[in-house]
């Protein structure tokens, strides 16, 4: 036998089998809070920007008053609205006689041509016009006969700080020169110069200014006036519309034709146009704030549907950054359109904001497609307001329109929502 010890053999080695890696537990697909708690905190966070774009709007309504004293002022140095009565025989009343203290023409032709301009004064601005005034018609010479008296006066009622110009009053193949008094041009006609004339013509010019309105008194027997100018938005006297009138881009004409008179005073009243100002700059700013709620609100659906379709929360804050652009907005357009064109200042303001938002969707979502089509969800909801800013008439029509799309397309998205 062998003396050798017994041979031990090694416990085996333990196997090792790699387990697989432990998975990571899944994120909530969903939205991180209840959708009907997340609508209520969209809706107050939109009341809370409101209080922004009141702001805004307190800042231009004060701008428009500061605006609208300006204006004041630079109209009460040019002008304020001009009112023409006349020429008409001006005669000193008898205080123990009855008889009228003027005698009307027999015909009257008034040709006025009225050019509106603006005066500015700093970044403020007023609208004011001037006005070219041709006059012509005739007297009857029994009228100058008619009176024991050297001389007879002709007047015109009118303004005097309105008048920058006159040229002679022509009577026959005589002229005579107007004087001013506080109210009135008058020239003094001797009677003698008039004994050898039958009929008796006369014909004078007139260069006056103003502002709003400019206006004649029929003041003949017979009266034919005529009114043309490069305003766009006359308003004529309701008494007597014109017989004819064309308004269009390039400015208006208007054409009157009156025959009536009572005992030797015209019944009509004063003849002409109000130019009225378009909606300014500041009054389309405060317009535009008053459909911001609704900008916000279909903005903040726009996203929120986006986000619930994708399965990607967003938290308030983001929402509130976006909202803080839309208000930021307004801001831009307000400092914008005081110096550029309304039209401009609404084209820079909106395509600064949508670009914004755009950007800023595209990279927190990574997604081209979704910040295309927020781009193209604010673009029309900014040109739908634009076209209620301009066309105040159909304003309603439009805005009922975008409300409606707005919510077909809110109860679409609605359908994709995932409740909890």
């Amino acid at each position: 036998m062998s003396n050798l010890p017994p041979r031990i053999t090694p416990p085996p080695l333990p196997v090792f089998t790699p387990q697989p890696p432990s998975a990571k537990p899944n994120r909530p697909s969903g939205p991180d809070m209840s959708v009907g708690l997340k609508i209520v905190l969209m809706g107050l966070l939109c009341c809370v920007l409101m209080i922004g774009a009141l702001a805004i709007w307190l800042m231009a309504y004060d701008r428009n008053t500061t605006s609208a004293d300006v204006s004041q002022d630079i109209v009460g140095q040019w002008g304020e609205k001009t009112y023409i009565d006349g020429p008409f025989l001006a005669i000193e009343p008898d205080t123990d006689s009855l008889r009228p203290a003027g005698i009307v023409p027999v015909a009257l032709n008034v040709n006025a041509n009225v050019e509106t301009m603006s005066l500015h004064r700093g970044i403020y601005e007023a609208e004011v016009f001037t006005a070219a005034i041709s006059m012509k018609g005739h007297f009857r010479s029994s009228d100058f006969k008619r009176f024991e008296s050297d001389s007879i006066t002709v007047k015109i009622d009118i303004d005097p700080h309105n008048v920058t110009e006159t040229s002679p009053l022509k009577i026959g193949d005589t002229t005579y020169a107007w004087s001013r008094s506080d109210s009135s041009l008058h020239a003094c006609i001797p009677i003698a110069d008039l004994d050898k004339i039958e009929d008796v013509p006369f014909s004078t010019s007139i260069k006056a200014r103003g502002s709003g309105g400019f206006f004649i008194m029929p003041s003949a027997d017979t009266n034919t006036i005529t009114i043309i100018g490069n305003a766009t938005n006359p308003s004529f006297s309701r008494e007597q519309l014109p017989v004819s009138r064309k308004v269009g881009k390039d400015g208006f004409s208007a054409r009157w034709e009156i025959r009536h008179t009572v005992g030797g005073y015209n019944v009509c009243e004063y003849v002409g146009a109000d130019f009225l100002l378009g909606v300014d700059r500041y009054q389309k700013v405060c317009r535009a704030i008053k459909y911001a709620f609704i900008i916000i609100i279909l903005t903040f659906f726009s996203v929120f549907f986006t986000f619930s379709t994708m399965h990607r929360p967003i938290p308030m804050f983001n929402y509130f950054l976006i909202g803080v652009a839309l208000i930021l907005f307004y801001s831009l357009l307000l400092g914008l359109s005081e110096h550029m064109s309304f039209g401009a200042s609404y084209l820079i303001a909106a395509v600064m904001t949508i670009t914004l938002i755009t950007c800023y969707m595209w990279k927190m979502l990574g997604s081209k497609a979704v910040g295309l089509a927020i781009c193209g969800v604010l673009s029309i909801m900014y040109g739908f307001c634009y076209v209620m800013l301009c066309i105040s008439t159909y304003a309603l029509l439009f805005g009922s329109l975008l409300l409606f799309v707005a919510l077909a397309a809110t109860m679409y998205g609605s359908l994709k929502i995932q409740y909890r």
